[in-house]
């Protein structure tokens, strides 16, 4: 088990975010192609645990290394893109990838695949 830390993110003079949005937008992934229901019920554990965060404060949260796989598979799926750069969505990952042991490079010399 390890233990991720969900706090309010600032930047620049945009609106405060919480990092429960950024959590959210892995866990309610699909693809395009969908996913199963079987695959759906394994993420409802969590889904429901971010879903109760209050906004306002920082959460500690701890993930089995099953979970800690399953979100690292869907940070590096070919199909997991964004329409837009968000640098709050950028540094969450970053975070998030670091504080879970999770290998990740920062420039484009490097290869996190």
């Amino acid at each position: 088990m390890k233990t991720l830390t969900l706090k309010i993110r600032k930047f620049r003079d945009r609106p405060d975010t919480h990092d429960k949005e950024w959590m959210w937008f892995i866990i309610s992934w699909t693809g395009e192609r969908g996913i199963s229901l079987k695959d759906q019920v394994r993420w409802q554990k969590l889904a429901a645990e971010v879903v109760d965060l209050d906004e306002n404060k920082e959460h500690t949260i701890s993930l089995s290394n099953k979970t800690i796989e399953a979100i690292e598979a869907r940070i590096v799926n070919p199909d997991f893109k964004v329409m837009g750069m968000s640098p709050l969505l950028m540094q969450f990952i970053v975070d998030l990838k670091e504080s879970l042991g999770l290998r990740i490079s920062t420039s484009f010399e490097e290869d996190d695949s």
